[in-house]
């Protein structure tokens, strides 16, 4: 094809390439430390990620990179009977108790290409706090408190620091066998 200054038009023109690394976790440990029937649950991740997006009209690269830390600790309770009947039954599972502290920071930098510079356009330090306590009540169903709060600081002053709390109950019923 050719446009009426005898230019040649591509049939398929091509306006971006992105590119997407991600280690999740990079290291990774979790463990469960059986002491008698119950057991200590620890936990440690380093996780990093990186997206490149070339932008051809605008001849201009834009780099989001993150890295995460999560730790995390809990404890186990083998076969714990609760002190109520539950549809005629004493229940007896697990207890499960999960804390686990998430770290993570990410940026974003736009790279010009003609001009050679390099600018961050958004970038952000979360920290996150998880708990849950999570228990059987029968074979199908899972009774769970959990609190999560994530706080959220951006490295640019054009942003506001937020955070955001939630906190509940959940009961899950599994369908499956």
């Amino acid at each position: 094809l050719m446009d009426q200054s005898n230019n040649f038009i591509p049939g398929t023109q091509i306006q971006s390439i992105t590119i997407t690394e991600q280690f999740a976790p990079f290291i990774g440990i979790d463990a469960t430390w059986t002491i008698g029937e119950n057991g200590l649950i620890t936990k440690f991740e380093y996780i990093r990620d990186r997206s490149l997006a070339l932008n051809i009209p605008n001849l201009q690269v834009m780099e989001m990179r993150g890295q995460e830390f999560v730790i995390g600790t809990g404890y186990k309770f083998s076969k714990l009977k609760m002190p109520f009947k539950f549809m005629g039954k004493t229940p007896e599972s697990d207890l499960n108790i999960r804390f686990d502290l998430n770290i993570r920071q990410n940026i974003s930098v736009a790279r010009n290409i003609i001009e050679d510079t390099n600018q961050p356009t958004s970038g952000q330090r979360m920290y996150s706090l998880k708990f849950k306590v999570d228990y059987d009540l029968g074979a199908n169903l899972n009774c769970a408190f959990y609190f999560d709060r994530l706080v959220n600081t951006p490295v640019l002053s054009n942003a506001y620091p937020t955070a955001n709390t939630a906190c509940g109950i959940s009961l899950r019923f599994n369908l499956a066998q």
